[in-house]
């Protein structure tokens, strides 16, 4: 199938590779029945889960190609309009009481997000969307604009926003070759900056066959992290700029993985904010589901002071079940529960300066090996934060490990895809 643009219709003619399967793309377009579509643009210097603060979004139906019934406007001004009364996650409790469009995409898994998103803008809009798309701004601008970092953060959120919604509607007219528009969404997708949702169960499962979904690779068989920060405040006096993940693995003798794990955050000041403050952010060690970890230590975390929850509001039934697993280690000020299929280590910190760094130690007693025997580490990075990795691996007593496709064994990724996976060869020897 091949497209293209031409007075607000998306055209199709045949013989093209394209990203999604022909069936996915026919019903996306419309051409087996009208589709909602709800697009929100993320500002990724402001962290959260799937990304970024939520804040400008467009709203559209395409029927047969056919763009129709456009209309954009500001998240902020949608969560004036909710009717419902539910409770945030607890960390945003240090924020306000009622959980809203602006930072509904407290889960790493899109899919738990994108829900969220839905059902805010159902509440506050009265339409239900059929797709939920988030963009990361600073991706498009740098695509499409060549914007660099700085000026991103000299840009005022009213700037951003206008700006996002502007370009989204060159984008959808015919103000960029549709090349670019395809090479620009192809990589947008494999690096999630661009994720996609339907509320149609059907249509969902194909979006996750295209691996388009922005699901995480976590399995229950494997070892992995996922690295997650989330700025608790929709305007904090300073912005993330990047992020150096680094894990000192140690293989033990009883059998097990010690993971040494730190978070070394770069920052810059907010020209928009004018006082100096003390920004407080939640980091999240997402984990596969299943593991039984041993925490051993964590250090830069702190616990604030936090309202509690309305009790007549309605909880989210997967907060409700993080709750109820949920067990605090109050010497490291670091909580661990399940959310979805995750285990999560989360904590507070404060961010001072330019530069913040939080750290924790756990061990899983078993060493998860693949069907040829090797022992494979999993990392993702947050979509739309650039990270860099480095795994250091260490052996105790009578172990020997060796890595499969790098030399050393200081590993060091100096700028992460979507995820990395580092294979090693580990070994007892006997004398």
């Amino acid at each position: 199938i091949a497209l293209e643009l031409s007075e607000n219709r998306v055209v199709v003619s045949e013989h093209s590779d394209d990203i999604f399967k022909d069936n996915v793309l026919m019903r996306a377009l419309g051409y087996e029945g009208p589709q909602k579509y709800l697009v929100v643009f993320q500002n990724t210097l402001v962290p959260r889960p799937t990304g970024g603060a939520l804040s400008a979004y467009a709203s559209f139906i395409l029927e047969k190609g056919e763009l129709k019934d456009f209309t954009v406007g500001s998240v902020y001004d949608l969560d004036t309009g909710l009717t419902a009364k539910e409770n945030p996650p607890r960390p945003l409790l240090l924020h306000g009481n009622i959980w809203g469009m602006n930072n509904a995409n407290w889960f790493y898994q899109f899919p738990a997000s994108a829900e969220k998103i839905a059902y805010f803008f159902e509440n506050a809009a009265g339409i239900r969307p059929d797709m939920v798309v988030v963009a990361d701004i600073g991706s498009l601008f740098k695509e499409f604009f060549n914007y660099s970092a700085s000026e991103l953060i000299a840009m005022t959120p009213t700037q951003t926003q206008e700006i996002a919604l502007g370009l989204f509607e060159g984008i959808t007219n015919a103000e960029h070759s549709m090349s670019d528009k395809k090479n620009y969404f192809t990589r947008a997708l494999a690096r999630k900056d661009i994720m996609l949702y339907s509320t149609n169960k059907d249509m969902q499962a194909l979006l996750e066959q295209n691996d388009v979904a922005g699901l995480a690779s976590l399995r229950q068989k494997r070892d992995g992290f996922v690295p997650v920060v989330t700025s608790l405040d929709a305007n904090p006096s300073r912005y993330l700029l990047g992020q150096a993940v680094s894990d000192n693995l140690m293989f033990l003798s009883a059998g097990g993985v010690r993971h040494a794990i730190t978070v070394d955050m770069n920052f810059a000041l907010n020209p928009q904010y004018r006082r100096t403050s003390k920004d407080v952010y939640y980091m999240k060690f997402y984990l596969p589901k299943g593991h039984s970890v041993e925490l051993d230590g964590a250090t830069g975390f702190f616990e604030p002071k936090i309202k509690a929850a309305n009790g007549a509001f309605y909880t989210d039934a997967l907060l409700e079940a993080g709750e109820r697993t949920k067990m605090a280690d109050s010497a490291n000020h670091v909580e661990v529960y399940e959310e979805g299929d995750a285990l999560v280590i989360g904590g507070f910190f404060q961010v001072q300066g330019a530069k913040s760094s939080v750290m924790v130690s756990y061990v899983v007693p078993r060493m998860y090996k693949d069907s040829r025997g090797y022992y494979v580490l999993h990392v993702e990075k947050q979509p739309g934060i650039d990270t860099s990795l480095r795994v250091r691996v260490f052996t105790e007593g009578s172990i020997v490990a060796e890595p499969i496709s790098h030399k050393e064994k200081d590993i060091v990724i100096p700028e992460m895809k979507s995820d990395e996976s580092i294979v090693l060869s580990v070994e007892r020897t006997y004398d």
